[in-house]
């Protein structure tokens, strides 16, 4: 492994720079024989991530629909190339040479190295990783990245390699994670990783160099998609919502942002690092949003020199951003879904990603206004799925646009809470949120299975739990067209890879206990409900069976979410029943739960 290496000192990737500069990189062997797609070509991009040449002058997106790359030239303010990256190109960034980049493809499941000129982007080598990935972060020296993948939960180590020609990845490590990541940083000092929650509010404390997770931290946070960490490595700035499950979804606790708050929080770093301190000690949050005016989804987060703070607002399609003494954020309409910041403190400008837009807007930092918004290129008419899906990122369905669909249901699953809606008849006994991955053919809906169809649901969703205006017919069957196009997640050891022969002794140990009473294939559902020996505060003891379909994606089970990992609900279940299991049949079973998703076992 090559550790603390100069990459000015890669003579072969400089020289090859320096070509690509002159020439173009079409004289290379390996991007010879590539055919970029046109720019004029009508697609649906969904640029998901950012990044900026330290000259400021070239910006690069991902693009997650189109599974491209883009380079922007800023000063033109026009896109140069677009680069087909891989499929759900999910995150990319620059390396400290400012011509390499990383990106992360989640369906092809690879790491991918690019090289860039300012008329071209072209790969150099791919690497598999953990199945899933979903961003990427280098540390300071470019020797290694760290890549964190969603469904198998896991973190891959790699060592970067700009010295050999061409350039190299090289797997070092994978460390299993105990939740979905997504966002990640890289602390210097420390040498040490935080690794963020892609639905919940947990977070871990990883050192690479060991391969160890040091602390696990569960933060009264969930849809953590804002990071920063401040010059002084001291504190970690935190865009995300807080669910509360006493409150309710009547129409005050919602105006008053009371349900669903959407705030920053500043972390202290040393109160992260040690296991004996409150994670909270000396943290600070400033509430987005007011009533008459919510600041649904916050997003992308980034900092400025001077202390100024600017979060992007992706439920309402706005930024907001407060100077260090300013009590409240002020606010600018940008794009559909700004979902990333990237600030430009040389130039006073600030660069926000519009996902549903598929453009990049240019905000004048200092005097608060827009000064451009760039295209990505040329859009198809959206369909009833793509409407469906900004419909299902707006939190303008809310009242006030305190939340979206997606606040509860991020990317479609859960955020693992309860939550205190309608959905049983009452308030009172709040309810984990179900994840709706995989739902389409589970009716009937929620706990006590008394929606009879999914559009029953939307309506009664947006009227008792957003409180918003009556839906359309329109907006109710693209809301349905998109939420029955959400495929089931994959199941943990299938994204791990490791389905073994545990798994076909568990279907037996799974059909002796009778669990497929209630859960039957391929379904792994019924219509019905069923006393499971529990009972929620309003006395209702008869539930509709989840899905098992994707169960090993969950963070919480039954109702009220009393159990927080799998084998803690096998044993409830086993209790509640009579039945006796050893420890090597408890792992069997949980070996074919794991093993439920997308594939089925055999």
């Amino acid at each position: 492994m090559t550790t603390g290496m100069k990459l000015t000192s890669a003579w072969p990737g400089t020289l090859q720079m320096c070509l690509a500069a002159l020439l173009g990189s079409a004289f290379m062997s390996h991007s010879a024989d590539i055919k970029h797609p046109p720019q004029s070509r009508p697609a649906l991009r969904h640029p998901v991530s950012l990044a900026l040449r330290p000259d400021a002058n070239r910006a690069f997106t991902a693009n997650e629909r189109s599974g491209t790359v883009s380079m922007v030239d800023l000063r033109s303010r026009s896109v140069v190339d677009e680069f087909p990256s891989g499929a759900g190109t999910s995150h990319v960034t620059l390396l400290p040479d400012g011509h390499h980049l990383l990106a992360t493809s989640t369906a092809a499941h690879e790491l991918v190295l690019l090289a860039s000129s300012d008329t071209r982007v072209w790969k150099v080598a791919g690497l598999k990783v953990a199945s899933h990935p979903v961003s990427v972060c280098v540390s300071p020296d470019g020797g290694r990245c760290f890549v964190a993948s969603l469904w198998s939960r896991r973190l891959s180590v790699v060592d970067l390699n700009l010295n050999s020609e061409p350039p190299s990845l090289r797997l070092e490590k994978v460390i299993d994670l105990p939740f979905a990541p997504r966002l990640t940083v890289f602390l210097k000092r420390e040498r040490k990783l935080l690794l963020m929650d892609s639905f919940g509010g947990n977070m871990a404390v990883v050192n690479p160099e060991r391969g160890e997770l040091e602390r696990a931290i569960q933060l009264p946070a969930h849809n953590i998609r804002g990071l920063a960490l401040t010059p002084d490595g001291r504190s970690l700035w935190l865009a995300h919502q807080i669910l509360r499950p006493s409150a309710t979804t009547l129409r005050e606790d919602i105006h008053w942002g009371i349900l669903m708050a959407n705030v920053v929080r500043v972390l202290r770093i040393d109160a992260l690092l040690d296991p004996a301190a409150d994670p909270l000690l000396g943290s600070d949050l400033f509430f987005l949003g007011q009533p008459g005016r919510g600041a649904g989804d916050p997003a992308g987060l980034a900092l400025m020199p001077d202390g100024t703070v600017m979060v992007a607002l992706a439920g309402v399609d706005e930024i907001a951003w407060k100077s260090p003494g300013q009590v409240r954020f002020n606010r600018l309409r940008v794009g559909n879904r700004p979902t990333t910041i990237t600030a430009d403190p040389r130039s006073g400008h600030s660069l926000v990603v519009n996902s549903f837009s598929d453009s990049i807007t240019v905000v004048d930092t200092l005097g608060g206004t827009v000064d451009a918004e760039i295209p990505l290129g040329p859009r198809p008419e959206p369909g009833p799925i793509d409407l469906g899906e900004r419909l299902f990122h707006d939190a303008r369905l809310s009242h006030d646009g305190w939340m979206s669909c997606h606040s509860c249901h991020t990317d479609g699953h859960s955020n693992h809470l309860l939550a205190d809606t309608l959905g049983d008849g009452s308030y009172g006994a709040p309810k984990r949120v179900l994840s709706l991955l995989g739902i389409d053919g589970t009716e009937p809906f929620g706990w006590t299975g008394v929606v009879a169809t999914l559009e029953e649901q939307i309506r009664k969703s947006i009227a008792t739990t957003m409180r918003g205006l009556p839906p359309s017919d329109e907006q109710v069957h693209a809301l349905t067209a998109y939420v029955k196009s959400l495929r089931p997640p994959p199941a943990l050891a299938e994204a791990r890879d490791a389905i073994g022969e545990p798994v076909a002794r568990g279907r037996l140990v799974f059909e002796q206990l009778r669990c497929n009473r209630c859960h039957p294939p391929p379904r792994f559902t019924m219509p019905k409900t069923y006393a499971v020996g529990l009972s929620d505060e309003a006395g209702n003891s008869a539930f509709n069976p989840p899905s098992l379909i994707g169960v090993s994606q969950r963070d919480a089970f039954f109702h009220d979410g009393r159990s927080t990992n799998l084998r803690e609900a096998i044993d409830h279940f086993v209790r509640e029943s009579g039945a006796s299991l050893d420890n090597q049949a408890g792992l069997d079973l949980l070996a074919f739960l794991e093993a439920l998703g997308i594939s089925q076992p055999d």
